[in-house]
């Protein structure tokens, strides 16, 4: 059994965006095992383009006689020619593109072939991931999600008569026996796209979902049975050869659902979950977009109400809030108003020039209020005669209750019947009825 694999580097990262996003949860499943002689699975014709990625997890338990191992292999069936190889040579690991020999072991050497040929230890029976990034200028090759050694190419494959293979080479192109691997393979994956460093590190420790960006192909090797590895975009399916068998996957790697890898730049924002993305579905979401208010969505992903555009807390009451104004936070529900300027700041929906609240604005701001701190004063009112105040705001003497101009001489005034608004000062006296009509005090009407 291979060694466990160390807890991945990723994983701290990913507690960290918990708080953000759902995890992804452990993944459990199968791997394909390849016994190094005649096992190998045939994805058939693929063109991923120039600039490309291809990785896997893997595991040797063996290397054959000369210490080879194939991984990866687009070939020309009819002459046994690679446009495309991945495996450990003798000595290292070996990349080439469209190599004119149809063996592997003098690659190296040859000139005019654009190859990478490593310098590095076979280790056996121990997991690691396995990534090769290929542009039209550079080939570089990562183990473990580092970069173990990068070439310059002036080539880039051709694909018109490849058909991709893993687990084996053919120096014929009529049989598949060369090279073989003896081990397991798994969450084999090819990109029509240069994974930078971070994104083959991000990534390694995932079974991926098959909704990240620029995936061109990728097998998860869970099928357990039968004989087709089915690829989970629906375009290429592998066919398990000969006596290539299905075992329990034993990379332990973390299952996405899809738009949940913390580092993984899905919508090419320039953010990441890990980075306070809100949306990695949407390229326009994400903390350096502008917000546009009042659609629904968190452009800048600052966690705040979309219908609070003034960030005072409450929401527009035009999108079921209580904010009369939501271009100024200093207005709000919890604002206290400032009478008289125009503005209703605490959002109560009176008017602002009625700041007792009885339904008539000041005066002094063309109401008819004549003391707008008051409720029980305004026109309105009833009036309460002889207290000092003008409740009904109509300017008429407090002490004259009978409107005839003169106060009552109970205060002050000359009215010695103010009740009578005929019996004044100024009226003509009436003989001979009783009353003193013109308040002169006279013995006897």
């Amino acid at each position: 059994m291979p060694s466990p694999r160390p807890t991945p580097r990723s994983t701290l990262a990913l507690l960290l965006a918990a708080a953000t996003t759902s995890l992804p949860a452990a993944a459990s499943g199968y791997a394909v095992e390849f016994d190094g002689v005649t096992d190998y699975v045939d994805f058939g014709a693929m063109d991923p383009g120039t600039s490309f990625t291809v990785e896997t997890w893997l595991v040797v338990d063996d290397y054959e006689s000369y210490g080879y191992a194939s991984v990866f292999e687009a070939v020309d069936t009819s002459d046994g020619i690679n446009s495309f190889y991945v495996g450990y040579v003798g000595s290292g690991w070996q990349v080439e593109i469209n190599d004119s020999d149809d063996t592997e072991g003098s690659t190296c050497s040859q000139s005019g072939v654009d190859t990478l040929c490593t310098s590095s230890t076979a280790t056996t029976s121990t997991a690691f991931h396995l990534a090769v990034v290929v542009t039209p200028t550079e080939i570089s090759l990562y183990i473990d999600g580092v970069l173990e050694d990068s070439a310059t190419v002036s080539d880039s494959p051709d694909w018109s008569s490849a058909t991709w293979i893993i687990g084996a080479d053919t120096d014929s192109g009529s049989t598949v026996d060369s090279d073989s691997l003896d081990g397991i393979m798994d969450e084999v994956r090819i990109w029509s796209t240069a994974l930078s460093e971070d994104e083959v590190s991000c990534l390694m420790d995932y079974s991926l979902a098959g909704s990240e960006r620029d995936l061109f192909a990728h097998w998860n090797m869970d099928d357990g049975s039968g004989s087709t590895a089915t690829e989970t975009l629906g375009s290429y399916d592998g066919s398990l050869e000969n006596d290539t068998t299905w075992v329990t996957s034993p990379f332990g790697l973390t299952s996405s659902s899809g738009f949940d890898i913390g580092c993984f730049d899905y919508d090419e924002d320039g953010y990441t979950i890990d980075d306070g993305d809100c949306d990695e579905e949407d390229a326009d979401v994400n903390p350096d977009a502008t917000e546009v208010w009042y659609d629904g969505t968190d452009q800048d992903c600052d966690e705040a109400s979309d219908y609070d555009a003034d960030g005072d807390g409450e929401d527009s009451d035009a999108y079921g809030g209580s904010d009369c104004d939501d271009t100024d936070s200093s207005i709000n529900t919890s604002a206290t108003d400032t009478w008289y300027d125009g503005v209703d700041s605490d959002c109560a929906g009176n008017s602002d020039y009625d700041r007792d609240g009885d339904g008539y604005d000041h005066e002094s701001y063309g109401g008819t209020d004549c003391k707008d701190n008051y409720a029980s004063i305004n026109p309105g009112a009833t009036e309460v005669w002889y207290d000092g105040t003008d409740q009904d705001c109509d300017d008429w003497s407090d002490y004259d209750a009978d409107l005839d101009g003169y106060d009552s001489d109970a205060y002050g005034g000359d009215d010695c019947d103010d009740t009578d608004s005929s019996i004044n000062p100024d009226a003509t006296e009436t003989w001979y009825d009783g009353d003193d009509g013109d308040c002169d005090g006279g013995g006897g009407d």
